[in-house]
């Protein structure tokens, strides 16, 4: 072979060694390539790990979550709160249900007395308090991870994004001699007057509260909120919600503007929840 031909083969060889491939048999008789030889199959005690699966249960799943909470008025006031959801998953990205919650507002304090005696007529709505509101929520979740550790999943979190809408029952300070609307079909005095009744007021430690209530209103009320979920199993999640409720009081008071304190309210609330999957 000519001597040229013997260069380049050369050459060609120690290329392909380099580069990876098989090496080169150097026996009497000339450069040829080892055959590979193909790897080994697994054991069977090699251990096989799955990657983490979607962060979202199936379509279908359902979600029972009792709560515990509280929510914080104009005046920084903490109410505690209970309550719970019934939702259902859509598909990857929604959900749907039924809230409810309910609170149990504390004995008047020392400065809401103090303001509900010097309040303007026009702002008595600010003072409406919240008692329970029921309805129905809408959830988009516009994040979702997994935590994992060693390729294995550990919590499936998300962060949802949620609009609900229902009814609550809400109540407003006034005394005895605060008049009422007398086309609500609120009680009336021995005179026949609608007038705030001081046998509502509740006693503490054997003193009658200085601020009685109106008979509860019905009310429509929103939310926006976001919740924080983490999923531990396929029966066991956890839920952290951030809420801004939301709704209009409109309260009857002869001093006031056209008769009426119309107000927009907004109430902070945190909720922590436990879910049943089903």
């Amino acid at each position: 072979m000519p001597a040229p031909l013997l260069s380049a083969l050369a050459v060609a060889v120690a290329t392909s060694t380099a580069a990876g491939t098989s090496p080169v048999d150097e026996r009497p008789g000339g450069p040829r390539l080892a055959p590979i030889k193909p790897a080994a199959p697994p054991s069977a005690s090699t251990p096989v790990k799955a990657a983490p699966r979607a962060p979202w249960a199936d379509a279908g799943a359902l979600r029972i979550t009792p709560q515990v909470g509280f929510m914080v008025g104009r005046l920084r006031e903490v109410t505690p709160s209970v309550g719970g959801e019934v939702t259902y998953d859509l598909g990857a990205a929604f959900r749907v249900g039924l809230f409810g919650t309910y609170l149990f507002p504390a004995r008047p304090s020392d400065e809401l007395v103090s303001k509900f005696k010097t309040r303007d007529q026009d702002e008595v709505a600010l003072d409406t308090e919240l008692l329970w509101a029921a309805g129905v929520v809408a959830r988009w979740r516009p994040i979702q991870a997994v935590v994992a550790w060693d390729r294995a999943a550990v919590a499936h979190l998300g962060l949802d994004i949620g609009v609900g809408f229902g009814l609550g029952d809400t109540r407003v300070p006034c005394d005895n001699q605060t008049e009422l609307d007398p086309n609500r079909g609120f009680p009336t005095d021995s005179m026949g007057q609608t007038v705030c009744n001081p046998d509502q007021a509740a006693t503490q430690d054997g003193v009658i509260d200085q601020v009685f209530y109106e008979p509860n209103t019905r009310r429509p009320v929103g939310a926006l909120e976001a919740v924080l979920t983490a999923t531990l199993s396929s029966r066991v999640g956890l839920q952290v919600a951030v809420r801004d409720v939301v709704f209009v009081s409109r309260v009857y008071r002869p001093g006031s503007t056209d008769a009426l304190s119309d107000e927009v309210l907004h109430r902070a609330s945190l909720v922590l929840g436990v879910s049943l999957i089903l």
